[in-house]
Formats: structure tokens, sequence, C-alpha cells
């Protein structure tokens, strides 16, 4: 957890297609709906991903990275992920 809710993943990934694969993955795992049989509650995450050594080999670097990508995701109208990169 970095903060409020922020937090931090570090996944192994062999290629750039492993981490859409994984960025999709966590993305569609967390977009959710709750209920209580009266009211409804939706869930999503915002993400935004950077790549070592591409993005940097520090963790100032990358979270640098990640975060610009992230906030690209909510402007985009949030629920989804970004690749740093590809902005």
């Amino acid at each position: 957890r970095i903060g409020g809710d922020e937090f931090a993943a570090f996944l192994p990934a062999e290629n750039l297609e492993t981490v859409e694969a994984k960025a999709t993955e966590i993305s569609l795992s967390l977009s959710r709906t709750f209920t209580d049989g009266v009211s409804s509650w939706k869930m999503s995450a915002s993400i935004g991903v950077a790549v070592a050594p591409r993005d940097g080999k520090d963790f100032v670097s990358l979270y640098k990275n990640a975060d610009a990508a992230l906030y690209e995701t909510k402007q985009r109208g949030k629920n989804g992920y970004t690749i740093s990169g590809r902005l």
C-alpha cells in the first residue's frame, strides 16, 4: 500500500504481451458490482504500469512513470490501464 487507495505490485513478465495480459487480468478481476439486495456499488481500478528496465531501474523512476501512466488512465475515464511509454 502506497497510501490511501494506491497500491503497488511488482510482477515478473517476459515481454510486453505478458505485461498487457497481466494488466488486463488485474483490471477485470477488480471490476466488480456489489449489492446488499437494496443498493449496489461498483468497484473498479485505474492502473498505471511501468516496465523495468525500460522505464527505470529503481523504485523512484518506476513509480514516477507508473504514476504518469495512472493519470493517463484516469483522464481516459478510469477503469483500465495504461502502460508507460504508450501515453
